[in-house]
Formats: structure tokens, sequence, C-alpha cells
């Protein structure tokens, strides 16, 4: 799941993901606030010829977008979870993601196969600095990507 450039660091991991063969399902699930503000739209459709289920929404959608209006944490109502088998990977505004990890968990999806990617400045990427310090964790040494079970407390926090 991603909102706006979240999907910029999810796509290696979809690319991946393109190529599998364990038999298990792909669903990308990415909103933005306008439908220019789908990236890699164009990918879409190759993601889809290989098996991945892509699912879009817009905050705002214009005269000539036919797709959901909504946010991002709507499209994941729609998807039938196997809790024990779903992993989420999610990237986003912090408000979204915790949205997201809450409604996984909610349907059972376990916390410790949620993973919110962190964006936080970084100088020093040797956790010395501080700048990337969220809570007791360090973006540049522990993540950027930290299971939730892990930060959920701190996620609700404002301004950490």
């Amino acid at each position: 799941m991603a909102g706006g450039l979240g999907l910029a660091s999810q796509r290696a991991a979809i690319h991946r993901l393109s190529r599998r063969d364990d038999g298990g399902r792909t669903i990308v699930l990415h909103g933005a606030k306008r439908p220019e503000g789908l990236l890699y739209a164009a990918d879409y459709d190759r993601w889809r010829a290989a098996g991945i289920d892509v699912r879009t929404v817009v905050d705002e959608g214009d005269d000539a977008w036919t797709g959901r209006v909504g946010l991002v944490t709507h499209l994941l109502a729609d998807v039938r979870l196997e809790p024990a088998a779903t992993t989420i990977l999610c990237c986003g505004p912090d408000p979204m993601m915790v949205g997201v990890a809450e409604a996984a968990t909610n349907r059972g999806v376990s916390t410790e196969q949620v993973f919110l990617s962190l964006e936080r400045t970084m100088a020093c990427a040797v956790a010395h600095c501080g700048l990337c310090q969220f809570g007791p964790h360090f973006v540049c040494r522990d993540g950027p990507v930290l299971r939730y079970d892990r930060i959920a407390g701190l996620m609700k926090v404002p301004q950490l």
C-alpha cells in the first residue's frame, strides 16, 4: 500500500513480486491526492499482466477521472484477506500508515506482518546526529522499514 510518492520505495518490491511463482497474490493499493499524482501509471498494465492486482484511488478526481475517489485505506476494505498469509508493506504519510496498520490488524493481520517505511531526515547515517531518531529507534540504523508491532505507539505521537 502506498500513498503519493510512497510507491517509489516499493517499486523494486513490486518488480520482484511480479516474478513470483509461489502461488501467492500480490496486490498494489495506491492512492494520491489527484490523478496526476499516481506514480508509475504506465507500469500498471505490465504489473496486471504479471498477475498483480493494481487498485488506485484519489482524494479528488478531475473531469477525466473515472476511478475511485476516497482514501487508500478504503481500498483495503475491499480486499479479501487471509490474515495468516498476509504481509503488508506500506509507505506514505504517517496518518495514512497508521490507518492502514490499524485496518489490517483489525482484520486479523498480525502486527508482525505489517511493515511501515518511515521517511525521516537523515544526516550522519550512523545513529549519532539524532536527526532521524524516532523514539528509541534511528531510521538510518534500524529502518527505514520497521515492523508495526515495534512502533505502533510511537506512530500516534504527533510530530515525533
